[in-house]
């Protein structure tokens, strides 16, 4: 396996997705009890929207580290 611009870009995005998915499931309790006291419905917006990116991000990172598994022969 080379070194190439893909994979590069492929390693950048699996530790930025790691990253995104410990800092949001570290904040979960809070952004919960943001939710449940939030009266403004645009609070409420945006912390589904964030928290539906970070289910992207989690899915998306699965599915990468299967595709890596299979690659090497595990599954």
């Amino acid at each position: 396996m080379f070194l190439n611009f893909g994979t590069v870009v492929n390693g950048v995005l699996l530790a930025l997705g790691f990253l995104w998915c410990r800092e949001m499931f570290g904040r979960w309790r809070k952004d919960l009890e943001e939710y449940r006291a939030a009266k403004d419905p645009s609070t409420r917006q945006a912390l589904i929207v964030v928290w539906g990116i970070t289910a992207l991000v989690v899915v998306l990172l699965v599915n990468f580290l299967v595709g890596i598994l299979i690659n090497l022969g595990v599954l």
